[in-house]
């Protein structure tokens, strides 16, 4: 008959510390970092509309002979 021998358990060592820290801190950040990206884009779409604007009213002047519609 074989005798199968288990090796000795390792002493417990303590667990590396998380990659993240624990609670929702860095959600927080991360929440406030996507806010200020959002108010970004939306400044900038403002500023494209205001771009598209001006172009069409200058169209409308040049090729239709009148005011733009809104005055």
């Amino acid at each position: 008959m074989t005798k199968t021998r288990t090796p000795d358990a390792a002493p417990h060592r303590p667990a590396a510390a998380p990659a993240l820290p624990d609670g929702a801190g860095w959600m927080q950040d991360l929440l406030k970092l996507q806010a200020a990206q959002w108010q970004a884009m939306l400044i900038w779409q403002d500023a494209m509309r205001a771009v598209g604007q001006d172009w069409w009213e200058g169209w409308m002047c040049r090729w239709t002979g009148g005011v733009p519609i809104d005055g």
